[in-house]
C-alpha cells in the first residue's frame, strides 16, 4: 500500500503529464491555424471556437452557407493532412 506522500507525488506526476499533453495540443492547434488563410481562420474561430452554425457563420462572414460548408471541408482536410504528417514522422523516427 502506498503512503500518503507517494500518493501525493503520483498525483503531482499525473497532473504534470496532463499539463504537458495540453501544451502539446495547444501547439498543434496553433500550427494548424497558422496554415489557414485569413478567411479560413475567421471561419475556424466562428465555427469551432464560437460554435456557430453554418448559417450563422455565413451571415457573420457575408458569404453563402454552401461556401461555409466547402471552406469547412478544406479546413478539415488541412487538419487531416497535418495529423497524417505527424503520424508519418512518428513512424519514421520509430524505425530509426
Amino acid at each position: 500500500m502506498k503512503s500518503t506522500r507517494e500518493l501525493y507525488w503520483d498525483d503531482i506526476e499525473r497532473e504534470h503529464e496532463r499539463a504537458e499533453k495540453k501544451q502539446d495540443q495547444i501547439y498543434q492547434v496553433n500550427e494548424i491555424v497558422s496554415s489557414l488563410s485569413a478567411r479560413e481562420k475567421e471561419l475556424f474561430q466562428l465555427k469551432y471556437v464560437a460554435l456557430l452554425s453554418n448559417a450563422e457563420c455565413a451571415q457573420k462572414m457575408g458569404i453563402k452557407e454552401g461556401t461555409v460548408k466547402s471552406m469547412s471541408q478544406r479546413i478539415r482536410e488541412k487538419i487531416d493532412r497535418y495529423f497524417e504528417m505527424i503520424i508519418r514522422s512518428y513512424h519514421f523516427f520509430e524505425t530509426l
